[in-house]
């Protein structure tokens, strides 16, 4: 189930106040992170109540939103970048968020802000979570709670797989076919004959084959310790 929430039409005035959201995002997002944790740490809250389930819901709600609204004015910033919808939805009873953007014929500068732009957003929205859980202490565990959610979107995304922003990310920031390389990987991990045409190759070939073994092992293991990560600060929350 999905729900437009913008179909934008690229006026010059909205592309001026995407630029300059875009600009203050890039430039903000790590300085106000570092000083939520600084200030978090420095202050140690009292949680006088649990609001655990409070904090889910606004951690989950406010990242999957605005983590594609990140997206989405970063591409509206982009001179060479199509921009067609915005919305939201519920998919297996989850929240969820979506855009409509091309951006093939953007520059590579642009195209690193546009998929870097979502992880930005969760970033900052994190360190704000943890400054207003140094400030009111009411509703600490709250944001507590949104602020390890948020931060954990960040690492999910950066994921080398494909569908994740992390793949297209690294992929232009190394100038190299990610996607395609993950397929040869996936195919030398998982078909035996092509397993065996590398191997033949030699030394090197035989190489390729453990660092793929490698890589894909660290694809499926960095998923579960970020999940098992986040469980271990939930029971710390619950105790």
């Amino acid at each position: 189930m999905l729900f437009t929430l913008w179909v934008p039409q690229k006026t010059a005035k909205l592309k001026r106040n995407a630029t300059i959201l875009n600009w203050l995002l890039f430039i903000s997002w790590l300085p106000v992170f570092l000083l939520g944790i600084h200030l978090y740490s420095s202050n140690e809250p009292i949680w006088i109540d649990d609001h655990f389930i409070l904090g889910m819901i606004l951690g989950l709600v406010s990242g999957i939103v605005l983590h594609e609204l990140g997206h989405f004015i970063a591409a509206l910033s982009s001179n060479k970048s199509e921009v067609y919808e915005l919305g939201i939805g519920l998919k297996f009873l989850l929240p969820c968020a979506y855009n409509l953007i091309d951006c093939e014929k953007a520059s590579r500068t642009d195209k690193i802000q546009i998929y870097a732009a979502g992880c930005e957003m969760n970033a900052l929205l994190s360190g704000i979570f943890l400054m207003l859980a140094t400030v009111w202490d009411t509703f600490a565990s709250a944001f507590f709670m949104a602020a390890i959610l948020n931060i954990s979107m960040v690492a999910l995304n950066m994921i080398l797989i494909t569908g994740f922003d992390g793949m297209i990310l690294f992929s232009q920031l190394l100038g190299i076919d990610l996607i395609e390389l993950s397929k040869t990987i996936n195919a030398i991990v998982f078909k035996r004959n092509i397993r065996k045409r590398f191997i033949r190759k030699g030394l090197d070939g035989f190489a390729f084959v453990v660092v793929s073994y490698v890589l894909e092992l660290i694809k499926i293991g960095y998923p579960l310790l970020l999940i098992l990560n986040v469980w271990e600060v939930i029971l710390w929350i619950k105790l």
